[in-house]
């Protein structure tokens, strides 16, 4: 199926990924990319992860079902059972440092009353994605988990490993990014990383 036209531009995402990690995706000219992308974003915009209380650990486990499925080998880390963070890796060469694939779980409470539909439907309504956390983040996550899946499929030869992450907070003093930072470091340590934003802070 085509996709409606101002979902067309979540392509881009997947597009600008792909692009920066060379690959050439044949998948991506049958519409498998795309459509697997939104696959994963509507599935993960059905999942309530408002923080607080958070419950991130229903993305994580999703993440971790997909890449199994997949042949991607992955972990659930963090503090609380309710709120764990994904980390799955690709090998390369290692004639480079790593890549960070990143992008945070949780989205801001939505306040019901000023919707008219059910924030966590994931719907696809006048050619908009309607759902809490479609627009922070999880669009980028779920582009990301498309071309984790479409780097194993192809068998792409990477001269770096890719690492995706999916954490479940991405403020500092969370159970997400600073508990990563803090606890396992060598798991995400990477040369560079993709992301919505951030800053150093985490590692003053």
């Amino acid at each position: 199926m085509s996709l409606p036209p101002r979902i067309r531009n979540f392509s881009v995402w997947l597009g600008a990924l792909l692009g920066i990690l060379c690959v050439a995706a044949a998948s991506a000219q049958e519409n498998r990319l795309p459509q697997d992308a939104l696959r994963y974003f509507i599935d993960l915009l059905k999942l309530d992860t408002s923080n607080p209380p958070g419950h991130e650990t229903r993305v994580a486990q999703y993440l971790k079902e997909v890449c199994d499925r997949e042949g991607i080998g992955g972990e659930l880390l963090g503090s609380g059972a309710d709120r764990l963070n994904f980390v799955a890796r690709l090998k390369g060469s290692g004639a480079g440092r790593p890549l960070l694939l990143m992008a945070h779980s949780d989205v801001v409470p939505a306040e019901r009353d000023h919707w008219t539909v059910d924030p966590f439907v994931g719907l696809i309504k006048d050619g908009y994605i309607w759902g809490r956390g479609s627009q922070d983040t999880k669009g980028l996550l779920a582009a990301e988990l498309a071309v984790m899946v479409e780097l194993k499929r192809s068998g792409a030869r990477l001269k770096r490993d890719v690492i995706f992450l999916s954490e479940a907070d991405e403020e500092a003093g969370s159970t997400g990014i600073q508990w990563l930072v803090t606890n396992v470091w060598d798991m995400i340590d990477a040369e560079f990383a993709l992301n919505e934003g951030g800053s150093a802070d985490l590692l003053e």
